[in-house]
């Protein structure tokens, strides 16, 4: 590991270029989203959701950990709103909708309703998620599980 940190040149060693540095500006991994095993529920969701993907980008593994914490939400929001399912002829827009009247808070709405954009300009743009992309997803499910 120390090698490759020398020679992708992220730390320096004495004698080259004037000293010991590390270099902090390079990204850290991506993020890593600690999940429990998802129930039947949850995968059948993600199904769902990923048959309106775009056949290139079912692959993405980013693309699959943004519509995980989707369908993780979108359960979490079933449960709450006493049994207000996404049905398989709902878009996520339309879901977003029958959430709506007073079956969340605001807050809880505002927070879905971002997620809901964020899973729509996944799965239906060329746009592929970068890492900022599944942890902000992942943060947006996890307020709606709480």
């Amino acid at each position: 590991m120390l090698f490759l940190a020398v020679r992708t040149e992220s730390i320096t060693l004495p004698g080259r270029e004037g000293g010991a540095t590390i270099d902090n500006s390079r990204p850290q991994a991506g993020p890593m989203p600690i999940m429990a095993r998802q129930s039947a529920e949850v995968r059948e969701l993600r199904r769902e959701i990923m048959r309106a993907a775009l056949r290139s980008k079912v692959d993405i593994k980013s693309v699959r950990d943004i519509v995980d914490a989707l369908a993780s939400a979108i359960y979490a929001i079933g449960n709450r709103t006493g049994g207000v399912r996404l049905r398989d002829t709902d878009t996520l827009r339309e879901y977003l909708r029958a959430v709506r009247g007073g079956r969340l808070s605001d807050e809880e709405y505002a927070v879905f309703a971002e997620l809901v954009r964020l899973g729509e300009y996944t799965l239906y743009s060329p746009h592929i998620p970068s890492d900022e992309d599944v942890r902000r997803a992942w943060e947006l499910a996890g307020r709606l599980a709480q």
